[in-house]
Parts: structure tokens; sequence; C-alpha cells
């Protein structure tokens, strides 16, 4: 016995069922929810992907969290509490790092499959847009990838909370030690009535040195000159040794949901990329000349609309001294930046020289 696919148009022509998304027309770009689901099922029933995702996300954190607890349970006193601020920054870091390393693994798991799959076969029966299968991959990935995330930083957040020492009543910087919770003109005044910290100390454009000791006068003129900058240090350090508020660990798991959407999207679509090429018997991708100047044109010209072109900070480069100034971060949007590099690869990847 023989069976036959209806034909489009006999699928076009029949009512959905109750219940049932309706399907779109043929070459629609945008994927389905159906599309989705089924690729996100696709990755789930993958057991050794799920697994290596759960090792690369989830285990690091315990293991860290788990020692740190350990340690101070066998002695309190050569260890400290595992909550403390260090700790929750190192351990932050620690998911961001194995977060990329599991992203990108799920991304190139989730693209290399597609030619073994005859997914491109399918796609040219159904008349399915390619770019509706790419597109797909990015909610199907980010399903897995961000709840594995929010609950290793969830164990981050909860540690940190009650396990953590009292915070400190003053904040050290380069050798100064100063109350917290000072501003500007209160940490002027403070300096000013505690001279010789500052001659003890180490602060930058101080005057002094090797065998020589600044005068009073001198170390008044240098905190007059200086403050603005030494209030800066003063807040870093005030916030690098304070346990962070709930309102302030919720917008970091923020933005670190934020960073592992852009990473998922850059694995997926380079992914996409070299399938692309392997498929059209290609081995190097380049950029051209003209497509670097034309985003490095674009690049700027986003980044002078906005104020932080005028700031002083590393997100312009300036702390390094001699250093072009320039925005190193694409700043027109997520949203706009993932539908310029849609677009790219849905025409073939014109500004792309493939060899």
């Amino acid at each position: 016995m023989t069976t036959t696919e209806p034909s489009l148009s006999e699928g076009q022509s029949q009512a959905p069922e109750p219940g049932r998304h309706r399907t779109p027309a043929i070459g629609a770009w945008l994927p389905t929810w159906d599309l989705i689901t089924t690729k996100n099922l696709e990755i789930r029933k993958r057991r050794g992907l799920m697994i290596t995702m759960v090792v690369l996300i989830i285990v690091p954190t315990v293991l860290f969290y788990g020692l740190r607890l350990l340690f101070h349970a066998v002695d309190p006193h050569g260890y400290g509490l595992a909550g403390s601020p260090q700790f929750f920054s190192q351990s932050t870091n620690l998911i961001d790092e194995f977060g990329f390393i599991a992203a990108a693994a799920l991304g190139a798991a989730a693209g290399t499959t597609d030619l073994s799959d005859g997914m491109f076969r399918h796609l040219v029966i159904t008349g399915r847009s390619r770019l509706a299968l790419y597109l797909a991959r990015i909610p199907a990935g980010l399903a897995i990838t961000v709840p594995l995330v929010a609950l290793a930083f969830l164990m981050n957040c909860l540690v940190t909370s009650y396990e953590s020492p009292p915070n400190p009543t003053t904040a050290s910087f380069y050798g100064v030690t100063a109350p917290n919770n000072l501003d500007q003109a209160g940490l002027q005044t403070f300096m000013l009535a505690h001279p010789q910290q500052e001659i003890n100390g180490f602060l930058p454009d101080m005057p002094g040195g090797p065998g020589t000791t600044a005068t009073a006068a001198q170390v008044r003129s240098a905190i007059d000159q200086h403050i603005a900058s030494y209030y800066s240090d003063y807040t870093t350090a005030e916030l690098s040794e304070s346990t962070p508020a709930d309102n302030e660990m919720v917008k970091i798991g923020l933005c670190k949901a934020l960073f592992m959407y852009c990473q998922q999207q850059q694995v997926d679509w380079i992914t996409e990329c070299i399938v692309y090429a392997r498929k059209n018997g290609k081995q190097v991708v380049e950029a051209t000349k003209e497509f670097e100047d034309n985003w490095v044109k674009h690049h700027d010209e986003t980044a002078a609309a906005t104020l932080v072109v005028k700031t002083d900070s590393w997100y312009m480069g300036s702390n390094v001294d001699g250093k072009t100034r320039r925005l190193l971060a694409y700043i027109g949007g997520v949203g706009n930046y993932n539908k310029q590099c849609d677009e790219l690869a849905a025409n073939g990847y014109q500004g792309f020289a493939m060899t």
C-alpha cells in the first residue's frame, strides 16, 4: 500500500481543526508555534545534549557553593561565609562562562543536525521558508538554556541572601578607609579632615614619592582637583564590598538573560552560515572590505546619536591612553541587530565572500 502527501492546494482549502494553529502562507518567514515546539522537542529528545547542558550550567554552581559551605562548616575561622559578595561575583562570572559554552554547544547541535535529518529537503517539499527554520531555533534553544541559567543564578542569589556576612560600615580604596554612604562632598570633607591617610595611601595623582612626603597643602590641592575620580573609586569599592540588594540581583539576572539571548542568536547565525557554506562547497567565509566599511559607518552613526559617546568609560576605550575613542558595542538595539543578521542570511549572505 502506498500513500501520497496531500497537495498544497488541498492543505490550504481545509479549515483548521478546533484548537489548532492556522497554517501560515507558504514561504512565510516567521516561524509558527508548531515549528518552534517541534524544534524544541527535537533538542530535548537528545539526552546526551541535555545532560551536557545541565553539567555545564548547573553543576559548576552546585560544586562552587557546595564546597564553600562545606569548608566554612569544617573551619569557620579559615573560610568565610559562602554568601560573601566576592563569591557572588565569582559565581556569576562562572555562570557566564559555562553558559556561553552551553549555548554554543546547543546552537551548534541544533544547526548541524538539519542536514542529516533531511530538514532542507523537507523545506523544499513543503515550501516552508528556510529563514523560518533558522528563527525557530532561537526561541527553541532559549526555552532550554534560559531556565537552566535562571536556576543556577537563583541558587547564587539564595546563598548570597542567606549566607552573607553583615555589610561593612566602611569602604577602602588605595589605602584610604572612609565611612559608607557618603556623597562626593561628604567624601571630600572626610579626606580633607584625614590627610595622613592620603599621605600613607596609594592614591593616584597624589604628590610625593619614594623618600618624599607630601605636605598638607599639596594633599588638599590634589583632593580638590581629583575628587571626582576618587569618588568613583570609593563608590566602586563600596559596592564591591557590600552584599547586593535583592532588586540589584534581579537586575543582574535580567542582564545575564539578555546576554544569553545574544549569545544564542550569534551562535545560531554562525552555525547556519557554516552549514550554508559547506552545502555550497565553500570553506572560507570573509566579510568584504566594502561591507566592513558600511557596517563601521552605520555603527558609528548610530552611536553618535546617543549620549554614550560623550562619556569617559571603557565602553569608549577611555581606559587605554592614546586609544581611538569609539563605542565598542553596537547600540542600535538587539531587535534591529537580529533583523539585519536575518536579512543577510535570507539574501545568501551578501557582503561576505565565500571561497
